[in-house]
């Protein structure tokens, strides 16, 4: 609903913070529900999708891009469904398009019950670069124009996605996560692989050694992370079979099996 990427299309601001909101509180209704009914050691918890934000370069108005970044990918969800806080950043960022009126006193506790698990779903790292580009009209931006484009390092390899490879970005979230949220839950890495430009060859091979090489790098991070002892419990990849892919349709194959 903040960048109008995928069907109906909306491009909003309040309504997309409105959204994301509403989401965590149900999140928390259900958890509770489904905890209340449990037969035996069901376990319950949250899936996020989640980048680590990197600024594109030392300049502090690079820096200040890539902590609204965290705030908009990570932060409006990590901070309540883990820390039962809102974001320090957020006035600063979005007051000029709504008053979060949408929040009620219980919230925080509604959005924030005991997890058994998190899940991340990590593809890449993303480089912030500051620009100018948010409408100054307030009736006519976005949640996601916070003045910041993309703009990863140029020797770094990239997918058939256009993201940047670079391993490291598990690890660091990992680190990351479990010294802003103490009593972080047991961690599962529940989406990571690549998309790539796969053609069988002339026996009906579809060599792969750029998907080989992605994963044996992630599962490197994931062991890294274990080795200092972050609680990962699992590692799944996405995807079994190359699949329809939301906008993209099956332009974009990320899967372990190539489909014809």
């Amino acid at each position: 609903m903040a960048t109008g990427e995928h069907a109906p299309g909306a491009w909003e601001g309040h309504g997309a913070l409105a959204a994301a909101h509403h989401l965590m509180v149900r999140h928390g209704l259900a958890v509770q529900a489904m905890r209340a009914q449990r037969r035996g050691e069901e376990k319950f918890g949250i899936t996020l999708n989640m980048t680590e934000a990197r600024p594109a370069s030392v300049d502090p108005a690079d820096r200040a891009a890539a902590e609204r970044l965290d705030l908009l990918h990570n932060r409006v969800f990590t901070d309540p469904v883990l820390g039962g806080t809102w974001p320090s950043l957020e006035q600063e960022v979005w007051s000029d398009i709504t008053d979060f009126g949408f929040r009620e006193p219980e919230d925080p506790a509604l959005i924030r019950p005991p997890l058994d698990f998190l899940g991340m779903n990590v593809y890449c790292p993303t480089y912030a670069k500051f620009a100018h580009i948010a409408d100054p009209d307030p009736r006519f931006r976005t949640a996601a124009d916070i003045d910041m484009v993309s703009a990863a390092p140029a020797d770094l390899p990239r997918t058939a996605m256009g993201w940047p490879v670079d391993a490291t970005v598990l690890t660091q979230l990992l680190r990351r996560l479990r010294k802003d949220y103490p009593g972080l839950p047991p961690v599962y890495s529940t989406e990571n692989g690549a998309a790539y430009r796969d053609v069988p060859d002339a026996t009906g091979t579809v060599p792969d050694p750029e998907r080989i090489a992605y994963i044996d790098s992630h599962l490197g991070a994931v062991q890294d992370a274990l080795a200092e002892g972050i609680d990962v419990q699992g590692y799944f990849c996405w995807s079994l079979l190359d699949k329809f892919e939301w906008a993209y349709g099956y332009a974009k194959r990320f899967g372990l099996v190539y489909v014809d």
